[in-house]
């Protein structure tokens, strides 16, 4: 990790890695497949880290992309409902200030929201979700603009991810960035600052650093 004196914020992307939801986009992107005619492991091979509409537009642009995306949404908010928070994300939220963490995803703010107060997660002092940007990961502007509402530099985040694209889109705002390898193996994530196998781990790479700050919330 940088210097621990730089790093004054994290800034968690969602899916996999506060919630263990990939099973849920999986059963949601099966059964849309299935209806849409698309082979699954075209979906998959861009998928990861990335936007429902970047997906659509990757995988099957020839569809209608707003009749394709609503269909998919009212999937995913069906298996949405059954999701379940990663082994550690409650106790790294709760050790860090609110004000020294945020979350920069590229899921829906409304399912996101539902799932932090069914699971009675902590909820995040800044949030970035898709719909707040025009280009979604790996492109910075998520971690941009967490950083930017957070009141910092980019260079005082650290950004944790589990994706390759996620950690593409760390990388490219600045940050350090430490992956979890909840959902791709340490190979695919070597471009990280650092790869830890669990939230346990990360917890302990990042909590010394900002748990003496004052919570500016």
């Amino acid at each position: 990790m940088a210097d621990k004196a730089s790093v004054r914020g994290c800034i968690f992307d969602v899916d996999g890695v506060l919630l263990d939801s990939i099973p849920a986009y999986r059963r949601a992107w099966a059964a849309w497949a299935t209806e849409h005619g698309i082979e699954e492991e075209a979906i998959w091979a861009v998928a990861h880290g990335r936007r429902p509409a970047d997906i659509i537009r990757s995988a099957a642009g020839h569809l209608s992309e707003t009749a394709a995306l609503r269909r998919f949404e009212a999937l995913i908010e069906v298996e949405y409902e059954l999701v379940n928070a990663i082994a550690g994300a409650r106790e790294i939220l709760e050790q860090l200030p609110r004000s020294a963490w945020a979350v920069a995803t590229s899921g829906d703010r409304r399912l996101v929201e539902r799932a932090f107060d069914r699971l009675r997660l902590p909820w995040p002092h800044v949030g970035v979700y898709g719909e707040d940007v025009t280009l979604g990961k790996p492109d910075p502007s998520c971690y941009l603009l967490a950083a930017r509402r957070m009141g910092l530099r980019p260079g005082e985040c650290a950004v944790i991810e589990d994706a390759p694209t996620g950690v593409a889109a760390g990388k490219a705002a600045g940050m350090t960035v430490i992956a979890v390898t909840t959902t791709h193996a340490a190979v695919e994530l070597h471009h990280a600052d650092q790869v830890h196998g669990s939230l346990h781990e990360v917890a302990t790479a990042v909590s010394a650093g900002l748990r003496h700050l004052p919570d500016r919330s």
